[in-house]
């Protein structure tokens, strides 16, 4: 019984919080009535069918909620947590996440690239901590 009990509470969990997630992307998005009636439509596969896929689809869909309020670092952490659940479709979205991160600092002046260019060769210093200096300076 108490096995059962575990099972049940952590589907109830994954379930809510992807829900949350997908309400939190739809809140934002401002879905019109096509939209949330898509979104309805969707849910039946949205929801975990075992352990991992439910935990996936729970932090999938709470990292591209944060994605889309613009809290990169956030979402990057759930994308991170996921390749721990089902490594298939993080990678993916934490590469582009990273390079959305990345234009964001340059196109506001807050990442030099010849900082980063001195951080990626080796041969000009070889302590970590003198590279980490150079890149948290521009930044």
């Amino acid at each position: 019984m108490g096995k059962r009990l575990v099972c049940v509470f952590a589907y109830f969990a994954f379930t809510s919080a992807t829900l949350f997630g997908l309400a939190r992307i739809a809140a934002r998005t401002e879905a019109k009535a096509i939209s949330l009636a898509l979104l309805i439509l969707a849910l039946p596969y949205a929801l975990p069918n075992d352990f991992a896929h439910g935990f996936e689809g729970a932090l999938l869909s709470n990292a591209l909620a944060d994605q889309l309020e613009r809290r990169y670092s956030r979402g990057l952490t759930f994308a991170a947590l996921d390749c721990l659940a089902e490594p298939s479709m993080p990678y993916a979205y934490i590469f582009l996440l990273a390079t959305l991160m990345l234009l964001h600092l340059y196109r506001h002046d807050r990442l030099k690239l010849k900082a980063v260019a001195s951080f990626l060769d080796r041969r000009s210093d070889s302590r970590w901590r003198l590279r980490v200096r150079y890149l948290s300076d521009s930044v």
